[in-house]
């Protein structure tokens, strides 16, 4: 806390402070700049806040907090057997519930631990059909090069042994090209 303002406490970074007087707060406004004029810090710390003043409203919150307590169990009374009796009903009821529920979520539980055994089984026989299909493909990759490679030596040996026919060419005699006339 800073003594500013002709005596009158104001608390760190804060601009107004409702423990600042209406006095102070009304010179701070008066100012073109509203900035805190700093007193000595040796000189003595009023008595509107300081050590003492803080314990008293301690003191005073405590004491409220007790009397609202007190009024609150005057007020609301004490439970009757009969009250306590039904409220350890409704304990048990909801205890009897939450074991059914508990049961159900522990067979729901294994059910989902079956149903994630199966898939797992499932994903390995996925697993081994796409690594036997890609062998397959390769397979099939080899078989198609070496089908094309036959193919071609099939062609060349029967190119070799079959008879070649040559294109016999008869001559015709080609009839003389007459020179074009211009009409124009």
């Amino acid at each position: 806390m800073d003594r500013n303002f002709a005596g009158a406490c104001r608390p760190r970074g804060g601009f107004f402070s409702p423990l600042m007087g209406f006095g102070a707060a009304l010179t701070q406004l008066r100012h073109n700049k509203a900035i805190p004029r700093t007193v000595d810090v040796n000189a003595q710390i009023s008595p509107v806040c300081g050590p003492k003043r803080e314990n008293e409203m301690r003191m005073m919150t405590a004491k409220m907090a007790a009397a609202v307590l007190v009024l609150g169990v005057a007020l609301g009374g004490c439970a009757t057997r009969e009250s306590v009796r039904d409220a350890q009903n409704a304990a048990d009821t909801a205890d009897r519930h939450a074991g059914t529920a508990q049961a159900r979520a522990d067979e729901a539980y294994g059910v989902g631990n079956n149903a994630l055994g199966v898939g797992n089984n499932a994903l390995s026989v996925g697993n081994s059909a796409v690594s036997s299909a890609q062998m397959a493909n390769d397979k099939a990759d080899l078989n198609t090069t070496d089908v094309q490679r036959l193919k071609r030596k099939v062609a060349y040996l029967e190119w070799k042994v079959l008879p070649h026919h040559k294109k016999h060419r008869h001559h015709q005699t080609v009839a003389p090209v007459q020179p074009k006339t211009n009409n124009s």
